[in-house]
């Protein structure tokens, strides 16, 4: 499925619509995409669906990973930008990260967890964004159907 959002308003309800219909305990979101092109967007966006709408989400540029919790679950948000090696990965916990049975991880900056993927291929989601110009995104979401 490929959409066109036109705003942040529709990138937001399309990453709404994908948490909905395609997104289970377990799953690893994994979002890629160009800087500017709409990862915290969409990663704030899914998790105010899972954990509510009134949900401040600052994006984990600087801690890596922000963890939210609801009576049943755990949202992980994880922004791997600033990881540079990947013993980094392993000082934040990130096995117990995307372990977590009652958990959904979303992921910015997949591409540093290379090796790691692997071991989750059946749980990976992946989520492609492109800037096509100042305003408009194309995503394409495999997983999710018509």
């Amino acid at each position: 499925m490929i959409k066109l959002s036109k705003s942040r308003e529709e990138t937001e309800n399309f990453a709404r619509y994908i948490a909905e219909k395609g997104i289970k305990k377990g799953d690893i979101i994994c979002l890629f995409g160009d800087l500017g092109a709409g990862k915290s967007v969409m990663a704030a966006a899914m998790v105010r669906f899972f954990v509510g709408e009134n949900q401040n989400v600052p994006s984990p540029t600087f801690t890596i990973v922000n963890n939210y919790k609801t009576d049943s679950l755990v949202v992980n948000h994880l922004d791997l930008y600033r990881i540079q090696d990947k013993s980094e990965l392993s000082s934040i916990g990130i096995d117990e990260i995307l372990f977590g049975e009652n958990s959904i991880s979303i992921v910015e900056w997949p591409e540093r967890l290379e090796g790691y993927l692997d071991m989750f291929d059946s749980k990976i989601k992946p989520v492609f964004i492109r800037k096509t110009s100042d305003t408009s995104r194309e995503i394409k979401v495999d997983f999710l159907d018509e």
